[in-house]
């Protein structure tokens, strides 16, 4: 995962989490009230789980370091591209190159 396509997820989640502090003003629709089983809110609500699967500060079991990766990912005051780097564990180094994918071509 690339710095940009972090720092996008981080929009997501930082838009969803508005959304969340709206439903809870307009009577708690997010948390009581209304089944959102399937709703597009539920689903963007796992943008979280996306980025934690992605954050190596979360995923590496020997340094979990779940307080840091919770400082970083509700920090507003830090920039997307830095955020996304904390959470990437790319702080002090180059991003590395994106992995060109292989496709295969269909002769017709």
């Amino acid at each position: 995962m690339t710095i940009q396509d972090m720092a996008d997820l981080l929009r997501v989640h930082d838009a969803v989490e508005d959304l969340r502090k709206i439903a809870s003003k307009l009577g708690g629709v997010w948390e009581y009230g209304f089944s959102f089983d399937d709703s597009i809110i539920v689903r963007l609500d796992h943008v979280s789980e996306v980025i934690k699967r992605n954050s190596p500060i979360y995923n590496d079991f020997e340094g979990y370091d779940t307080q840091r990766f919770g400082q970083v990912l509700y920090d507003r005051n830090m920039p997307y591209e830095d955020r996304a780097r904390v959470l990437l564990d790319l702080e002090n180094k180059e991003e590395p190159a994106p992995q060109r994918r292989k496709t295969k071509y269909v002769r017709r």
